[in-house]
């Protein structure tokens, strides 16, 4: 089954977020989910609308869930009609004391970097080696030249005792979901959330 899709603009931020979390609710009722499951779903839906808030700036974000049996799929798409571009966005970070994205900490804020990152110019990033391009251990480009972040690799590079694991471990989405994607295609960025119940 599929959810209603619904825009997310910075024009419905107030009335959005409860639409997304009563589709998230009909779709685990439908599935069959118990209590605790639903609220775990909505819980990642909600998480992850709060990351996607700061991208629709750049513009619309479409949110649409589904399931198959008991794997289920939160998705956001933004289709950017507005581009900041890598210059700008490394001049403005380089005004910070520490030379980094402050507001790129916890999962939430690195998939947030990530998307904003691949908006600011997602031509060049196919020319770009991803090590370079985000300065993380954990991106890959897949064979049609899209980029791409992910839980799962993102998880296995964290070390024990660094300031990764320590925001995978106070992660509440990390926590929640089985993986989650940040990628690239056709200049349309995606971010999906996967949990199997």
């Amino acid at each position: 089954m599929k959810t209603n899709k619904i825009e997310f603009t910075t024009a419905n931020v107030s009335t959005a977020v409860p639409s997304l979390t009563q589709e998230t609710e009909k779709l685990a009722d439908c599935g069959g989910l118990g209590r605790r499951e639903k609220m775990k779903l909505v819980l990642i839906t909600e998480e992850l609308a709060e990351a996607v808030k700061n991208l629709i700036n750049y513009g619309a974000a479409v949110f649409c869930a589904e399931n198959k049996g008991n794997e289920y799929t939160i998705s956001f798409t933004i289709k950017p009609d507005k581009t900041i571009y890598n210059d700008e966005r490394k001049k403005l970070i380089s005004y910070s004391t520490s030379g980094k994205n402050a507001s790129a900490t916890g999962v939430s804020g690195k998939i947030r970097e990530m998307a904003e990152k691949v908006i600011a110019d997602h031509l060049e990033l196919k020319e770009m080696n991803a090590s370079n391009l985000i300065g993380h251990r954990n991106e890959a480009f897949l064979s049609d030249g899209s980029v791409v972040w992910s839980l799962t690799s993102y998880r296995s590079d964290a070390e024990e005792g660094t300031e990764e694991w320590d925001e995978l471990e106070m992660s509440i989405l990390a926590n929640a979901a089985d993986e989650i994607t940040v990628g690239v295609m056709g200049g349309i960025v995606e971010i999906n959330a996967y949990k199997k119940f």
